[in-house]
């Protein structure tokens, strides 16, 4: 099993109390690794899995991807020194439970990602003391880019924050970020504890509002008539066609969306509202990408032939002209659309569905994202997906991987090109042995990629294979006759793969789902090469200087010491960086060097190509600490995985354990027999070498005893191979250094 190296996580743990009259200690900016909260970044050549081992724990990796700003997947081996993720630090925060979508179901719209919404209105729960506001008052509400935090409901026993909700609420409140300062909590108290709102406020948390409705029909009201429709004087959409190459999405008003029925047709849905099923949630959970990017309302349905009281009201309150219902007959039939178009005076219904919720999910990302395909794959270049599961679902079983959908909806919407206008991580393409090493961000320019939106995409969970639909469209987008950039070919104007976000752990998308998405993205030119474990063989700690067979790869955290930490010839696999860990009672990762980037698997140390694909002769030079108690190099791979340094791959710096010569070993010769050494004869040949010497006053020292030198002799024979017309064979040589 791959092993990741991680900063220990400093934090105090939270006592229940009353709030606090002053900041707490903030979360340290490291990732955190804790036997309570460790949330995990796993990397593909061209796919990212954010997930861990609960639901929260899956939130605290969204939350700290949503204000990473490093390499891909971190700045470094070491994932401590930074990760990549959207460089954006939050207002607010929502908080749901754990156990049910219910009440979240239309939470997505809340979260503003492009920061040019109409605030939400709501009504103060909790506050500080010490504050102006007062719980009762009403205020609009500044939910910039918030994320949505799941935590143990009070039906699962919960009393406060998970673990890693916690460190997510106080890592965006005073630790990576110091910017979020309110927070929502949606659903009643036995769904989010009421002692969550004591603890958000303990943690600094200024404001606390709590949306609660009887019913999730009822907290969906609630939730729309917070977020109201707007008017806007935009009649067109601001990119009217797909077809040209490019898909770009604007912001008009709360509610007013982009919709596009074809590649070259678009307008505008002004004051909309989404119908969707509120039993299975799978639609609702899907379109939270474009529902948060345009803040449009979501009401629910529940199944039977009427709408449910509270989405009549809000259908009748609210100023609209357009009802998007999601998902087909089945979900909601005819009879209830036309209930809600005449609940809404009249307002035009526009039915958005596939033949299941995958399919249903592709749609969207056609008819709201602009994702038609036009088989040329470079509208495509750099473009970000987003993949989570969705499976099984009743009026008594929510089914799997609603809580990663439901997370994914407003990072995905702030991934969004028109929001936080990101692109794919700058990440080093595949093979490691490409004869041209290099990184995605060749032949692709400086700005966004061509299509802006950033859609969701539901697979079926534990299911290895892609639904049809999702594949389909991913192999359409990134068409495989398109010249799509890898380490082997990377000419000018080739294109940069595609990047997908994964959310969820390996229960729910299989690793071989992920997989194949990331083949998908690059046009299928990562076979072979996706999700390679790397490998390391033994390593040699000497002072000897190995030079020229063995290249001195240098970092300046390495120190260039006269210690080499040595790794022979076809030592590491699939490795990009090759990590010096020195471990003391206070110290460790003393530096790393990027063996991919510096051509070792392409040349040998004097520039000559020898093995080319295989990992050449490499020492790394390093000052080794006073106090340290052991040395280990690891080696780390395209993206993010790591070797757990062993045996093999540990060595002990001690001198004591050292074998070594007390001076340097002369010698007469050489001498030399058989065929002549200028000689490459096509029939084979041997040629040996011989020197000896008569060292003075030289000894052998190890473990603190030491024996005198009496003689040295150097054999080295030169065996050719055989070289003609039916066969070839590679020249060889045997070294063999005697001391007696």
């Amino acid at each position: 099993m791959a092993q990741w190296v991680a900063a220990a996580l400093v934090g105090a743990a939270f006592v229940p109390g009353p709030a606090q009259a002053t900041q707490p200690t903030p979360v340290p900016a490291a990732w955190p690794a804790t036997a309570g909260a460790s949330p995990q970044l796993e990397g593909w050549p061209h796919a990212l899995r954010l997930s861990g081992s609960t639901r929260a724990q899956t939130g605290l990796a969204g939350a700290l991807t949503l204000r990473g700003n490093g390499g891909y997947p971190y700045t470094t081996p070491d994932r401590s020194e930074g990760w990549w993720g959207l460089a954006s630090c939050p207002r607010s925060i929502i908080v749901v439970a754990a156990d049910s979508p219910a009440d979240a179901l239309a939470a997505s719209a809340l979260s503003d990602p492009t920061g040019n919404s109409t605030e939400p209105y709501l009504q103060i729960t909790a506050s500080p003391a010490q504050s102006f506001d007062t719980p009762g008052d009403w205020v609009w509400v500044d939910t910039d880019f918030a994320p949505i935090l799941v935590t143990r409901s009070g039906r699962q026993g919960g009393v406060n924050l998970d673990i890693a909700t916690r460190l997510a609420a106080q890592d965006l409140r005073s630790g990576g970020c110091t910017t979020a300062r309110t927070a929502i909590v949606v659903g009643g108290t036995s769904a989010v504890p009421a002692g969550v709102d004591a603890e958000l406020l303990s943690i600094g948390y200024e404001r606390i509002f709590r949306i609660a409705g009887a019913t999730r029909y009822e907290t969906a009201r609630l939730i729309a008539q917070a977020l109201g429709t707007a008017a806007t004087t935009a009649t067109a959409c601001s990119d009217p066609l797909v077809n040209d190459g490019n898909a770009r999405m604007a912001f008009y008003a709360n509610a007013t969306l982009e919709y596009r029925e074809a590649a070259d047709r678009c307008r505008l849905l002004t004051r909309t509202v989404v119908l969707a099923d509120g039993i299975v949630g799978a639609d609702a959970l899907a379109a939270g990408w474009w529902t948060s990017f345009w803040q449009v309302p979501v009401l629910l349905h529940d199944g039977s032939a009427t709408l449910p009281l509270a989405t009549r009201t809000a259908l009748q309150t609210l100023t609209v002209d357009h009802v998007v219902v999601l998902g087909g007959t089945s979900r909601i039939d005819a009879t209830v659309a036309a209930q809600a178009a005449a609940a809404a005076s009249g307002a035009e219904v526009v039915r958005v569905a596939g033949a299941d919720r995958y399919a249903t999910s592709v749609e969207m990302a056609r008819r709201f994202g602009g994702w038609y395909t036009l088989g040329r794959g470079t509208e495509f270049a750099g473009s970000l997906v987003c993949i989570a599961a969705s499976s099984g679902g009743s009026a008594t079983s929510v089914g799997q991987g609603w809580a990663d959908a439901l997370a994914a909806g407003p990072w995905c919407a702030r991934a969004n090109g028109a929001a936080a206008n990101p692109q794919a991580p700058r990440r080093a393409l595949t093979p490691t042995t490409g004869t041209s090493p290099t990184t995605s961000a060749v032949g692709t320019p400086s700005t966004r990629p061509n299509h802006d939106a950033v859609p969701v995409l539901l697979v079926r969970a534990g299911a290895s294979a892609l639904p049809p639909s999702v594949r389909d469209l991913l192999a359409e987008a990134f068409h495989p006759a398109a010249d799509w950039c890898t380490s082997v070919a990377n000419g000018a104007g080739c294109l940069a793969p595609g990047f997908a976000v994964v959310f969820g752990g390996a229960s729910v998308v299989p690793d071989s789902a992920v997989s194949e998405v990331s083949r998908l993205l690059s046009g299928g030119r990562t076979l072979g090469d996706t999700h390679l474990q790397p490998r390391l063989d033994s390593v040699v700690l000497t002072r000897l200087n190995m030079a020229p067979v063995y290249a001195d790869v240098t970092n300046t955290a390495l120190g260039g010491g006269a210690e080499r930490l040595c790794v022979a010839r076809g030592g590491y696999r699939n490795a990009r960086w090759l990590v010096v860990d020195g471990v003391t009672s206070t110290t460790s990762a003393t530096g790393r060097v990027d063996v991919m980037m510096e051509r070792r698997y392409l040349v040998d140390g004097d520039g000559t190509a020898r093995t080319p694909e295989v990992g050449a002769p490499v020492c790394l030079p390093v000052v080794v600490p006073a106090a340290a108690t052991s040395l280990a190099v690891r080696a780390v791979g395209l993206s993010g995985r790591s070797t757990s340094p062993g045996a093999a791959t540990t060595v002990n710096p001690a001198t004591s354990g050292r074998l070594s010569l007390t001076g340097a070993v002369s010698a007469s010769g050489p001498q030399g027999s058989g065929t002549a050494s200028e000689s490459n004869v096509s029939g084979g040949g041997v040629t040996v070498w011989s020197a000896s010497g008569n060292p003075s006053q030289l000894s052998v020292v190890s473990r603190s005893q030491s024996v005198t030198v009496t003689s040295a002799s150097t054999v080295i024979t030169l065996t050719r191979g055989i070289d003609n017309a039916t066969a070839t064979g590679p020249d060889t040589f045997t070294a063999t250094f005697t001391l007696e």
